[in-house]
């Protein structure tokens, strides 16, 4: 595990036994169930510590992974501040190994899912291929769908073409290896909080290997399939997991009229 002067480290085990190229950590006791941690794009453990330690406190094991090609995983592209996937099928597939290999035989039941952003975009993908391990799940601003919406129409061909000619690997339009925490905190798009910011700024800082720039094309292009697969109507009404999602108000990130939109079609779920 990664470490700063200030950061206090919970207590956990690191595991690599799924699989040798992904960062997990797992704390196994709890009276309350298990939590696993989804995390979303840019994001890695160290940036949970928090957030572990609460679920700790109120009795519940933990398990987190970094997906591939962030946090401390192995990168896929030789530029490491690329962040690039194929398929989220690939997520998926992270999820499967960590959930079969880690948190079913070693974390004790019942089980629950806290996704984030992407994070909540893989976990829909997994349940809906037939994956039920998670009694419940909270997804907070679970990536549906973007807030480029209005230019989506636009957007999805480019990246499409642009990921089947060749330009895959290439970071989007504008992007580059700049971690998505070196910016002020005034221009940030993911949190209102600046303490937290600056924390997760000074892991970078001091951890550069667990930075991450801009997505690729090919990232893209993947998002946009994904998003575009969950927000079918045919999709939404084959969703029965139990689910709380939370939207925030001030997301500028991921479209809340396309979580309000999700929320609204589910069998089993709520929108806060």
């Amino acid at each position: 595990m990664y470490r700063t002067e200030t950061l206090v480290v919970p207590a956990f085990s690191e595991r690599r036994v799924a699989r040798p190229d992904l960062k997990q950590l797992c704390s196994f006791s709890g009276r309350r169930g298990t939590v696993t941690i989804l995390s979303g794009r840019t994001e890695f453990i160290e940036k949970y510590f928090e957030v572990v330690r609460e679920l700790r406190a109120r009795g519940f094991a933990v398990a987190i992974l970094d997906w591939r090609g962030q946090g401390g995983s192995d990168r896929l592209l030789r530029n490491p501040r690329k962040g690039h996937v194929a398929s989220f099928a690939d997520y998926q597939r992270d999820l499967v190994a960590f959930v079969r290999d880690v948190v079913l035989p070693d974390c004790p039941a019942p089980h629950f899912a806290l996704a984030h952003s992407m994070g909540g975009a893989i976990f829909l993908e997994t349940i809906l291929a037939g994956h039920r391990w998670f009694d419940r799940a909270v997804l907070t601003s679970p990536m549906v769908e973007l807030q480029l919406v209005r230019f989506s129409s636009v957007l999805r061909p480019v990246a499409k073409l642009l990921a089947h000619v060749g330009f895959s690997r290439a970071f989007v339009p504008g992007g580059g290896s700049r971690a998505s925490t070196a910016g002020p905190f005034a221009r940030n798009p993911v949190t209102s909080d600046p303490k937290r910011y600056a924390r997760a700024a000074e892991i970078v800082e001091a951890h550069p290997q667990l930075g991450l720039g801009a997505p690729t094309i090919g990232w893209m292009n993947a998002a946009y399939d994904t998003m575009a697969h969950l927000m079918a109507p045919e999709t939404v009404r084959l969703i029965r997991q139990p689910l709380l999602i939370v939207a925030a108000g001030a997301d500028s990130i991921v479209s809340n009229a396309a979580i309000e939109h999700l929320a609204a079609q589910l069998i089993a779920g709520a929108q806060v």
